[in-house]
């Protein structure tokens, strides 16, 4: 029997308010009708602490019965001063992120590409070296998906932006079964 891991993005969310807005649900419905379409259970859920992400998550633990284990290593990148500054510092930090020599860029009180990079290589090593789950969810943010992504494929973390476009808000960036990282597949809720 197959076992799978699930790693979602966060839904869309109103970070003003930090709360979740109306096509937050419509995400969470499209969600749950995927994984109750491949899933009869789900055993474990590890969340960022985020708020968005655990909304998410507890969620899906109220709908399968499942226990949230909720772990700094999947929190969002810290995009230190740029984050007082909105939408043009976001743009700004995602074109650095996308040149290769500017995955090493730390924002002033900020952490790097290649620091979320090693913090998701830090999860693994912790929750899914040994795993012991059938199917496991993951909740967590853009760049540690990326991460994902990189050290499943073994492909460098310089070079995986290609799969952005992709993994917008409240979608699910990948399957992995079996833990045979060659079998990914990546689906659109």
């Amino acid at each position: 029997m197959a076992s799978y891991i699930i790693i979602l993005r966060h839904p869309i969310w109103d970070k003003r308010k930090d709360k979740p807005l109306k096509e937050t649900y419509e995400q969470i419905f499209r969600i749950f009708s995927l994984l109750r379409k491949h899933f009869k259970n789900i055993d474990i859920i590890f969340s960022s602490p985020t708020k968005r992400c655990l909304f998410l998550a507890k969620a899906i633990s109220i709908k399968f019965n499942t226990k949230i284990i909720k772990t700094s290593l999947l929190k969002e990148r810290n995009e230190g001063i740029y984050k007082f500054f909105g939408e043009k510092a976001e743009k700004f930090l995602e074109f650095k992120s996308k040149n290769s020599h500017y995955c090493e860029y730390k924002p002033f009180l900020g952490e790097s590409v290649i620091s979320v990079f090693k913090r998701t290589k830090k999860f693994i090593e912790k929750y899914l070296k040994n795993l012991k789950y059938k199917n496991v969810v993951i909740v967590t943010h853009y760049t540690n998906i990326l991460s994902f992504y990189s050290i499943f494929t073994k492909k460098d973390i310089k070079y995986v932006w290609d799969y952005e476009d992709f993994l917008e808000k409240g979608s699910i960036g990948f399957l992995i079964e079996n833990l045979d990282f060659r079998k990914i597949k990546f689906v659109r809720a």
